[in-house]
């Protein structure tokens, strides 16, 4: 045995080991992580001649009613997934008589809507990329001159980039104005650009570009315009063609080129002009390489203009090149300017924008400065794949203007999302300091269409630049400073909290990059919906105002706000009330027994906002991780809170188990369809953000990164270090990146699915633990955090600690926006039952109940279903009409899931079928239309019924001309109508042809036009 002294660290290692295992402190591995792009990578072959001729003459997406082929296409992990494919050129006529082998194609997920992408396929193997849930995988050949082997890669890190954008003021005069009209609609209409393309000598000559052949060149330069393609595609409806074909310098050296000169777009818009002298085209641009990092340059609102060829893009690859800069810079030449507003290095005023530093710090969208401002300003080190809402209100600007005069447009067919921001009609008046939660609604007429949302402030600080740099606590004593942060488009977007939840149960209210304000002052907030059609994407957008009252405010829990112990009894509750009295007269105390990530609890509602409320706490179900929120929320769309500070402890004798609903996706369906039989099981487990780790058992291998040499996700190998280890189970609901932080540096690793002791790389994802230089006999490391990407919702992930036999660790998850983590490692106590109810959104009442979650019957109207656990020698089927709060402060032991399923139940009140039930009959309408509706009769149709129908609402029976129901059974009565409700039939004849008697029970019936009232049953 021998000792390894590291970093302070002392570790013992059996003589057994392959290598020592080294702890890294995250100051050093910092110094260490920046890699151009990324990251573990799945490797495939694939049989080029066979794909081109599969695929060559597949429909195009210029088709109306094109029938897309099919296509599967593997992700980093491996995990093959199927694709709809139709061409879709980038290619003029010209180039493509040239290179009939290229050919370029949009790609849909199948299975998983959202997801979308494109690739190029030619001699040179097949490349392009698919965005699946915000993550980047690109595929692309290991050799062009023999693509057999290919291989899979997510797109994570990026080079140094620098864009440099003209300034705006002349724009502003040329265009004379900058933004679109609130409530931004687009995706009904394509517009197509011919984009005429020059190449320098440094790109020709460069190997991961021109490669020295002008065939190669030609090759790169399509597939960066393909790339390009992919976002203008799904956020704009802009398709970008070549026009033309590219000129192409081979000699730097000879080329009209100086890289090094500060006058690029002149350069670019001679070179343009004078090798297509005929014009034509609709923008130029010039590709540049370079032998790392990239840079760009363009015009701002320059397309279809004077001005349209300035526009310079270079970098050292094709990924460089399309997705940090070209994709940067046309979107300057569409209209937008820079979004960032923080400060230092290559984030100097000169590029900061006049009339779009909507973004705090660095900003995080395709048109900031991520990562490239100073340390503090900086939010990540990479930008996320989309553009700001600011943007998008810019390029729509511009195109609705001179930017859209030489577009090519063409109808798509596809409707745009509708969007509201305030559908519950309230004003928003906030107190300052004080977290605040906001939902919004958007409808899809298209359903095949997966809507993800985003919440963003468009709060730009006004002429100059009197703000940059202002983040955290200096943004909040501000009245113009942009103060929260951009998160990615997600399913779960259409709400959001202000700041996010993590941040809050973390008491850190005040962080740098989503600052509560505390200054008497305006937020502008945009919900912005798209639908992520691959080929032309379609968005919504609507607006509020949240104005923050200067004299009111923080409203914050007070007590309990220490590791306090409850029972049921006698219990307080305090809050500092700050003034905030002025805004709201009340507010609603609620339980969390899942350390704050879900509040099921309602301990009192509409309680006065005085300070202090005293309760008796009823029988909840034991936890040590209680917390109380106090909030006031005026209606179903926003609420106003703060949490306690800590986790307390509840003793109870009530003994139910936590859970979860998922899929919690929404569901809209029409009342008596199959998808209402929505097949859930249970789901038990908490909430987390946090989870106490101490590791024991016997001493296993540790599952850890070979290669790349830094945390996150890898290829996995294995070392006996003499660790033991400890694991949970956990289930994400959202996909998207996952931060693991632990309080010190410890091996960490995640399993898709359960741990496998035997063989852990059989489906190891990532790991804290990575070898410094992918030989299996160096030395490894660790450090305390990483971020993995997690797509599989409904799943289980396993979390492994190694380490020394009673090692503590705190471990934090955090994820995306609206994303939650339950541990789903939970075994629900002996005396326990499920169940699942549907609660009315309008009055929060249980309309339905059902022990295998089928609602195929629930009535027309909007419900979010539950999961409820309880006591078994309770009766389910007796909850109808009440609460679930109504039920827990009576003292029954129950506790409702965490989360809930939105439904929307849609009907039919026209009757379209002669079937006595199902979809269309007039027994469907009766059971689902609201009281007071009225149902019609489609012309012909006649019902025949048999069995008896119970009408239980004032009901108006319409027919279209005179239409009949035939009686056809036996029984007590035909229809019976429910005491003090009226059936009026108008138009309508009721046939006995049974022995059903009487045929209508009851008297209350209004029978319109009815000829002969003695004899009902052939009244009309």
């Amino acid at each position: 045995m021998f000792f390894i002294m590291v970093f302070g660290y002392v570790f013992a290692v059996g003589q057994s080991s392959e290598k020592s295992l080294t702890i890294n402190s995250d100051e050093q591995y910092a110094s260490l992580k920046e890699k151009p792009f990324s990251k573990d990578a799945y490797f495939f072959d694939l049989d080029i001649p066979y794909l081109s001729g599969r695929y060559g003459k597949i429909p195009s997406d210029l088709e109306i009613d094109a029938v897309p082929a099919k296509i599967t296409l593997p992700d980093e992990k491996g995990n093959m997934s199927e694709y709809y494919i139709l061409e879709s050129s980038v290619l003029s006529l010209e180039m493509a008589r040239k290179f009939p082998d290229f050919k370029t194609y949009t790609i849909s997920g199948i299975k998983n809507k959202s997801s979308h992408g494109r690739i190029f396929l030619s001699r040179f193997g097949l490349e392009g990329m698919i965005i699946i849930d915000n993550k980047q995988v690109k595929l692309e050949p290991i050799d062009n001159n023999n693509p057999i082997k290919h291989k899979a890669y997510t797109l994570e890190a990026r080079e140094d980039i620098i864009c440099n954008q003209l300034s705006e003021d002349k724009v502003i005069r040329e265009t004379g104005k900058r933004f679109a009209p609130l409530g931004m609609t687009n995706g009904g209409s394509r517009r197509t650009y011919e984009i005429a393309l020059v190449a320098t000598g440094e790109f020709y000559q460069n190997a991961n570009l021109g490669n020295n052949s002008l065939v190669t060149a030609n090759a790169a330069i399509v597939s960066i315009i393909n790339l390009v393609n992919i976002r203008y595609n799904v956020e704009m409806a802009i398709h970008f063609t070549i026009f033309s074909s590219p000129t192409i310098y081979t000699d730097p050296a000879t080329d009209p080129f100086d890289p090094s000169g500060s006058n690029l777009t002149s350069q670019s818009t001679s070179a343009v002009q004078s090798n297509y002298p005929g014009g034509g085209y609709d923008l130029g641009h010039v590709l540049n390489g370079m032998s790392s990092g990239g840079s760009g340059i363009a015009g701002i609102s320059v397309i279809c203009g004077s001005f349209k060829s300035r526009g310079w893009s270079g970098g050292s690859g094709i990924n460089t090149i399309a997705l940090s800069i070209m994709i940067h810079e046309l979107g300057h030449m569409l209209g937008a300017g820079h979004t960032f507003n923080g400060i230092g290095n290559n984030c100097s005023s000169g590029n900061l924008s006049v009339n779009s530093s909507v973004e705090i710090g660095s900003g995080t969208t395709i048109m900031s400065y991520a990562g490239s401002c100073q340390t503090d300003n900086n939010i990540q080190n990479n930008d996320d794949p989309y553009f700001h809402s600011v943007s998008i209100q810019s390029f729509l600007s511009y195109l609705s203007s001179t930017g859209g005069t030489c577009a090519t447009n063409s109808s798509t067919g596809n409707t745009p999302p509708a969007v509201n921001a305030n559908p519950c009609l309230g004003t928003f008046v906030i107190p300052k300091l004080t977290p605040f939660s906001i939902q919004g609604s958007a409808t899809d007429p298209n359903l095949s269409d997966v809507l993800t949302y985003i919440w963003e402030e468009t709060d730009e600080d006004g002429p100059g630049y009197p703000t940059q740099g202002y983040i955290g606590t200096t943004a909040g004593n501000s009245a113009i400073a942009p103060l929260f942060r951009s998160y990615p488009p997600s399913v779960s977007g259409l709400k959001r909290t202000f700041p996010a939840m993590n941040t809050i149960l973390n008491n850190a209210n005040q962080s740098n990059f989503e600052p509560l304000p505390n200054v008497a002052r305006s937020i502008n907030l945009r919900l912005i919906a798209r639908d992520n059609n691959s080929l032309n994407g379609g968005i919504g957008s609507d607006d509020v105002v949240i104005n923050v009252n200067g004299t009111a405010g923080p409203l914050s829990v007070t007590s309990p706000n220490t590791a306090a112990n409850w029972s049921p009894g006698s219990q307080t509750v305090t809050w500092s009330v700050n003034n905030t009295n002025t805004l709201f007269a009340s507010v609603d105390i609620l339980l969390s027994l899942d350390g704050g990530n879900s509040f099921p609890i309602t301990l009192l509602a509409n309680t006065p906002n005085d300070g202090s409320e005293t309760f008796v706490l009823g029988n909840y179900p034991a936890t040590t991780n209680a917390r109380i929120k106090v909030r006031y929320a005026p209606n179903s769309c926003f609420e106003i809170f703060d949490i306690s500070d800590t986790n307390f402890t509840i003793t109870s004798s009530c003994s139910v188990a936590s859970s979860n609903i998922c899929p919690s996706l929404p569901l809209t369906a029409t009342y008596g369809d199959a998808a209402l039989n929505l097949g859930l099981s249970p789901v038990y487990g908490n909430a987390i953000s946090s989870r106490a780790m101490t590791t024991g058992g016997s001493v296993i291998n540790v599952a850890y990164n070979l290669t790349p040499a830094s945390p996150g996700s890898g290829n996995c190998t294995t070392g006996n270090f003499g660790y033991v280890s400890d694991s949970f189970k956990f289930r994400i609901t959202v996909s998207g990146n996952y931060t693991f932080s632990m309080n010190s540096a410890n091996p960490l690793s995640i399993f898709n699915g359960a741990y496998n002791f035997i063989s852990p790389c059989s489906n190891y994802l990532g790991s804290t633990a990575y070898d410094a230089d992918g030989n299996p006999s160096g030395s490894a490391y660790f450090t305390s955090q990483m971020t993995l990407n997690l797509s599989n919702i409904c799943s289980d992930y396993t979390a492994v600690l190694y380490r020394q036999s009673g090692t503590n660790v705190n471990l934090s998850i955090s994820g995306p926006v609206g994303g939650t983590i339950f541990e789903s490692s939970v075994t629900p106590p002996v005396g326990s039952s499920y169940t699942y109810v549907a609660v009315e959104s309008i009055n929060n009442l249980i309309s339905a109940v059902s022990n295998n979650s089928d609602f195929t019957t629930l009535p027309g109207g909007s419900y979010c279903v539950y999961g409820v656990s309880y006591q078994s020698a309770l009766n389910p089927s007796t909850w109808k009409g009440l609460s679930i709060a109504n039920l827990q402060s009576s003292g029954n032991c129950i506790l409702s899931s965490t989360n809930c399923k939105p439904l929307n139940v849609n009907c039919t009140s026209i009757v379209t079928s002669t079937a006595n039930s199902g979809a269309g009959t007039v027994r469907a309408s009766f059971e689902c239309v609201a009281d007071g509706s009225t149902i019609t009769y489609g012309a012909g149709v006649n019902s025949i019924l048999t069995q008896s129908l119970i009408i239980n609402k004032n009901i108006t029976l319409q027919g279209s001309t005179l239409n009949t129901i035939d009686l056809n059974f036996s029984g007590l009565y035909g229809i019976k109508i429910a005491a003090g409700k009226t059936l009026t039939l108008k138009d309508i004849k009721i046939n006995l042809i049974g022995t059903a008697s009487p045929v209508i029970l009851n008297k209350d019936v209004d029978f319109g036009k009815c000829r002969n009232k003695r004899k009902c049953q052939s009244c009309h």
